[in-house]
């Protein structure tokens, strides 16, 4: 079924969320679809909690922290974006998922420390690789389709 309301793609949805971040606001509602719920059109409001420290990668930064909740959706989400340089609003440093097994913290690494995280090691418990966004490849892809 087609949606009735306007919404927004899910890059046009998250370049919507940076100019009203970057504009100061401090909740931002964007009306889109998330592929993993179906074909209905949801809110995602952002709201902002705090500023904080968060690993972009290679060194902390500030960051502002928000509160994220999805229409329909009982799960509490905090995102992390950079505060500051060429990415701020946009580059997503860290996402937090209040889940029904437990806290789930994802996070910005690097390849050699996020491939070392998945190796046994008998002084802490084995973490769980979920999700993983925006690999780089180490060689592109020949044939695509």
């Amino acid at each position: 079924p087609r949606p009735e309301q306007a919404w927004l793609g899910r890059l046009r949805a998250r370049l919507e969320f940076t100019r009203q971040c970057r504009a100061g606001a401090t909740e931002i509602v964007v009306q889109t679809m998330r592929p993993e719920l179906g074909p209905r059109v949801v809110n995602l409001t952002s709201t902002l909690m705090r500023i904080d420290k968060a690993w972009d990668g290679t060194q902390m930064v500030e960051a502002s922290v928000w509160a994220v909740q999805i229409s329909d959706v009982p799960v509490n989400m905090t995102e992390a974006y950079e505060t500051r340089g060429a990415t701020r609003c946009y580059r997503m440093l860290q996402m937090g998922l209040d889940m029904p097994f437990g806290y789930l913290l994802a996070s910005l690494s690097e390849k050699e420390p996020a491939l070392q995280s998945a190796e046994p090691d008998a002084n802490r418990p084995l973490p769980e690789l979920v999700y993983t966004m925006f690999v780089i490849l180490d060689q592109p892809i020949e044939r695509v389709n």
